[in-house]
């Protein structure tokens, strides 16, 4: 049997209720106020808040921007330093990317590794091949399906 709420208790949880929805509208207008600064996560808020149009934000993420980048450096390829300044990733997070972009579709595979820089320099990391084949000698990660190779 449902406990009976009382008068103050119903105003109380009215009132939340309003505050909700006048903090709901702070976000909304926040958002669409700073929506080119907060680049894919404004579609993150509007689905938590509950104004999204579509279930999730296109993925123009990191991920996709460092992989422009690397394809767009060629030969010359990315220094550590560069990829820290520009996405704030480490020889860490670099190395799970290169398992990343090889586990995508076969024509889409973005094979790079990080050539060690002399002396305690940066490394520079830089595109060995592109396609569903690793290169030859290739010692990073491939991936597990053998069929996708």
């Amino acid at each position: 049997m449902a406990k009976e709420r009382t008068d103050e208790q119903v105003k109380a949880a009215e009132i939340k209720k309003l505050e909700r929805l006048e903090a709901k509208k702070r976000v909304l207008a926040f958002v669409e106020a700073n929506a080119e600064q907060l680049d894919t996560i404004a579609a993150d808020i509007l689905m938590f808040v509950g104004k999204a149009r579509r279930a999730r934000a296109p993925r123009s993420s990191i991920n996709a921007a460092l992989r422009t980048a690397l394809l767009e450096a060629k030969d010359k390829g990315l220094s550590e330093m560069d990829v820290f300044k520009a996405f704030k990733i480490g020889r860490p997070e670099m190395s799970i990317k290169s398992r990343l972009f090889v586990q995508v579709e076969p024509k889409d595979r973005v094979w790079f590794q990080l050539f060690e820089g002399k002396d305690g320099a940066y490394g520079v990391y830089k595109v060995v091949a592109t396609g569903p084949n690793p290169p030859k000698g290739w010692t990073g990660h491939v991936p597990a399906d053998k069929e996708d190779l």
